[in-house]
């Protein structure tokens, strides 16, 4: 069970930023969000699009515990290439 700790909502990005769950860039003045983790003796920091944390959100209830970034699509938990969700966000 990881921790998550230091969560932040930021309106608008000052940088250009990958999503650590689409792989998409997050570009400047886009929001984000973004949060430390700590599992064990792994800590990381994970930024997301919004849509992409609420996706990650229903992934974990669904019983989902780890996924590859950039294998999954924009905004959904369905695999990129072949959304069924109709969630997908075009970036």
């Amino acid at each position: 069970m990881s921790d998550m700790f230091h969560a932040c909502s930021v309106a608008r990005s000052r940088k250009q930023r990958r999503c650590d769950w689409c792989d998409e860039l997050i570009q400047i003045g886009e929001p984000y969000e973004a949060y430390s983790w700590r599992d064990g003796g792994d800590f990381g920091r994970t930024t997301v699009h919004p849509e992409c944390r609420a996706a990650s959100h229903d992934f974990v209830a669904s019983g989902g515990d780890e996924w590859l970034i950039g294998v999954i699509t924009r905004g959904c938990c369905c695999e990129r290439g072949d959304c069924r969700c109709n969630k997908a966000v075009e970036g």
